[in-house]
């Protein structure tokens, strides 16, 4: 098909909005309501057929944690194809455009949440974790320890504070995003009041260590339940503090759901194994920019060591040393070869080389050295708890 690519106008928006509502199910947008096509942080690609919107994507500007440095991250979003023009491979050119233009805009890794993981990992996609709601019975966290921290309901004044915790948290992790990017803020004023509550802990200089946004649901009968939006904290004390609190619902709310990812830290503090996951999303990563993307990353100080690989047919050296790597193009007779997928699994931390080499992702090179390679990319859990 001879498509048009481009850049979404206002005058798109009508268009944009019903493609949208058939592929999520939203409701149907009124024209007075239409969004803008331009929003900072934003780039919304549509491909035309004529002056018919037959799919669309939008990317969103964000910055993702990945070995203690902020990555710049092309998340993409609201990708939706036209049902009468789906199998016919629109897809790959539209967010061919769409990955140019965040590479243009400094983007060395992409990110999002698919609907078919089987279609973004042709394009070099790979899952890295989920993003997961947990239920656990409420009555399990009124048997902790007593909390030395004190609690209490936060106010607009404590929103700096929230979002160092959540700032040192999330840069302890691999995959989280900074929530600074416009594409992505933080708590704010408007965010604390839509909440039932957001309740911090706090330790005895007064700092806040902790924090848990909730939302009470409906009733208090055998369905009611507590909705945890965000549960983090710098140490075990706020982390008791905050679910004794939240079990204090235990007599209205028998059920309290905590979204996460990964392997929460949390399960290390709580009295039962009860923890249901009842709802899961995948998480996947491509590295846009091979050399930018493994030269601004960090690895751990102790590592030093050249490592050469090959992926996409193109010999590379990663050279590390003090925490820093340098990664570029390099004549290497180096056998070990990634696939874009494996070298995504292997960016984020989320699998080892024998994982990749059991799915035929990692191929070739001394397995003597994967070792190496798992001390240069591992140690720090895979984590997003934002949805985009």
């Amino acid at each position: 098909m001879d498509l048009e690519i481009r850049q979404l106008t206002d005058a798109d928006m009508k268009q944009a909005m019903r493609l949208g509502a058939e592929s999520f199910g939203n409701p149907p947008t009124p024209d007075e309501d239409l969004p803008s096509s331009t929003r900072e942080g934003r780039e919304w690609f549509g491909a035309f057929d004529g002056g018919l919107l037959v799919a669309q994507a939008i990317n969103r500007e964000f910055h993702s944690w990945f070995g203690g440095v902020a990555i710049a991250t092309a998340g993409v979003a609201f990708v939706g194809v036209t049902a009468e023009y789906r199998g016919r491979g629109i897809l790959r050119p539209l967010l061919d455009a769409l990955l140019a233009s965040a590479l243009d805009r400094g983007s060395v890794v992409s990110a999002l949440f698919p609907t078919a993981p089987r279609i973004y990992r042709g394009l070099g996609y790979e899952r890295i974790t989920d993003l997961t709601i947990a239920s656990i019975p409420t009555s399990t966290l009124t048997g902790l320890p007593r909390s030395s921290a004190s609690i209490r309901r936060a106010t607009a004044d404590d929103l700096d504070a929230i979002r160092a915790v959540y700032d040192a948290w999330a840069a302890e992790q691999n995959g989280a995003l900074t929530r600074t990017s416009p594409s992505m803020g933080g708590l704010d004023a408007d965010g604390l009041a839509s909440l039932s509550g957001v309740t911090v802990a706090v330790d005895g200089s007064g700092a806040v260590t902790g924090y848990a946004a909730w939302n009470r649901g409906e009733g208090y009968g055998d369905d009611a339940t507590i909705e945890v939006l965000d549960l983090v904290a710098r140490d075990a004390d706020a982390y008791r503090g905050l679910l004794t609190t939240l079990g204090s619902f235990s007599g209205v709310a028998p059920t309290t759901t905590i979204r996460t990812s990964g392997d929460d830290a949390v399960r290390l503090l709580l009295p039962t194994s009860h923890w249901k996951v009842t709802s899961s999303t995948p998480y996947m990563l491509r590295v846009l920019d091979v050399d930018a993307a493994l030269s601004q990353r960090g690895f751990p100080r102790a590592v030093t060591a050249e490592l050469p690989f090959s992926v996409d047919g193109q010999t590379r050296v990663l050279t590390l040393s003090g925490g820093t790597g340098q990664c570029a193009v390099a004549d290497h007779q180096d056998t070990r070869e990634l696939t874009p997928q494996g070298l995504a699994a292997l960016y984020a931390g989320a699998q080892s080389c024998a994982n990749l080499r059991s799915t035929s992702q990692l191929t070739g090179g001394d397995v003597a050295d994967d070792e190496t390679w798992d001390a240069a990319f591992g140690g720090r859990q895979v984590h997003i708890l934002d949805y985009f």
